[in-house]
């Protein structure tokens, strides 16, 4: 199954809370259950990691593409769209 999220925050934003982390751990969980996962996230200033943006990249076997941020706290960005 393909399986689509939309997050404001992803790893390694774990600063964000538990949400991130949760998220995480869910996507990580269904790689290993056979299911292609893919999460389209914003890109945080205070990231530890900078990524390319809109270009897909591996995380733990999850496919994720990052954003702009273009919304300030709301972690969502109109490229999302």
């Amino acid at each position: 199954m393909k399986i689509l999220h939309v997050t404001p925050y992803y790893e390694p934003d774990f600063h964000h809370g538990g949400v991130v982390r949760s998220i995480s751990i869910l996507c990580r969980e269904l790689v290993k259950l056979g299911h292609e996962v893919t999460v389209y996230t914003s890109q945080d200033s205070r990231s530890p990691v900078k990524r390319a943006l809109g270009v897909p990249c591996d995380v733990g076997g999850v496919r994720v593409v990052y954003f702009k941020n273009s919304l300030g706290g709301f972690g969502f960005g109109w490229d999302m769209l």
